[in-house]
């Protein structure tokens, strides 16, 4: 083998992956918020991306209401990687040998007014 061959070889595997950079990166506590679209990557092979909310029945913040209702965040990978997965505020699930919670989707629902989808922020908990 010659010596350019080699060295380029050695070069290429010495080189770190690194993500693209439209996705998100997980802050100090292991949290990242998301949009409807955005995605984050955990590894290089293993992606997350927040495709909906699927429903949003949550109790206003300036009403009273007997149940609290609930939101159901629509999780996929690209590509298919992660299978996908409704999850509700609190929900766990694995993926390879991290978990991942949905910690919160905000913004909190008003009983004046109606979130559109490009409003919706998604709060994950990625721990291994």
């Amino acid at each position: 083998m010659n010596r350019t061959v080699m060295f380029t070889c050695l070069a290429l595997a010495g080189c770190a992956w690194v993500p693209p950079p439209d996705s998100k990166k997980l802050d100090a506590n292991g949290e990242v918020t998301l949009a409807l679209g955005e995605r984050i990557y955990l590894e290089k092979n293993l992606p997350l991306h927040v495709m909906n909310v699927d429903s949003d029945s949550r109790c206003p913040k300036d009403t009273t209401c007997i149940w609290a209702g609930e939101v159901r965040v629509l999780l996929d990978g690209i590509k298919g990687v992660v299978q996908p997965t409704y999850l509700e505020e609190g929900d766990r699930i694995s993926v390879d040998k991290y978990q991942v919670t949905l910690v919160r989707v905000e913004p909190k629902p008003v009983s004046t007014s109606k979130i559109t989808p490009q409003d919706y922020r998604v709060t994950l908990r990625v721990t291994h």
